[in-house]
């Protein structure tokens, strides 16, 4: 699922109707059916909706753990009134064994699905925020082109020296601005980096603890001589 709908970033993102690169993304995307803009974000992003449809799986599996841990304790308790001798204790006992083992599991895998489920809005979101970065790169490159066009044109008459030096000064501040929106991109790219890094590592963790409550094997010993 979209973690915001397209009609509230629109609301939210309205500077991008007086951006000359979203109107290009539109022309080019009206033209030749391909959105530059989106294509970006989707190759940041990567395949995010698997990653939340995995953290969503989990958490399922998680609440599947936890009331089997629920229905487990519950029938030991049942068959210890109805049932007496070694086999019954034995019984309880690794259904006892078992229930841990499926609750203890529980809460790790839930902290996994989480981790996914942050991660995949994370990431796109994080595509979204680039995208746009990117198009404001390009606003900057397209006004940089104009002003460099109008101080050649301006320096080719004696009268347009003065003028053009003021068009060359704005055209100088618009390379400041493009090279501190290539920063922005390069420091989200990192950021999207470590977020992806973190969310490894904690669940590299949260499978440890999963190890840790390994599901118990039915029991193989026999009971009072006789085998099973």
């Amino acid at each position: 699922m979209d973690p915001i709908p397209d009609i509230l970033e629109n609301a939210l993102g309205f500077t991008q109707y007086v951006s000359p690169a979203y109107w290009l993304g539109i022309a080019v995307d009206t033209v030749f059916d391909f959105d530059p803009w989106q294509q970006i974000a989707e190759a940041i992003a990567g395949d995010w909706e698997s990653l939340q449809r995995a953290g969503l799986s989990l958490a399922n599996i998680a609440e599947f753990n936890s009331r089997f841990e629920n229905v487990l304790n519950d029938g030991s308790g049942v068959l210890a009134k109805s049932w007496a001798g070694e086999a019954s204790d034995a019984a309880r006992h690794y259904f006892a064994d078992l229930a841990q083992s499926v609750g203890g599991q529980s809460a790790a895998i839930a902290s996994i699905g989480r981790q996914l489920q942050t991660l995949a809005v994370g990431m796109y979101e994080m595509s979204q925020v680039i995208s746009s970065l990117a198009r404001a790169l390009v606003d900057y490159l397209i006004m940089l082109g104009i002003e460099l066009a109008a101080t050649a044109g301006l320096t080719m008459t004696g009268a347009g020296v003065p003028a053009a030096a003021i068009v060359g000064a704005a055209a100088y501040y618009q390379i400041y601005n493009i090279l501190h929106m290539w920063q922005k991109i390069a420091n989200c790219i990192d950021s999207a980096w470590n977020l992806a890094q973190t969310t490894v590592g904690l669940t590299a963790g949260h499978l440890g603890a999963v190890k840790s409550y390994p599901l118990k094997e039915l029991p193989q010993a026999p009971y009072g001589g006789a085998e099973r």
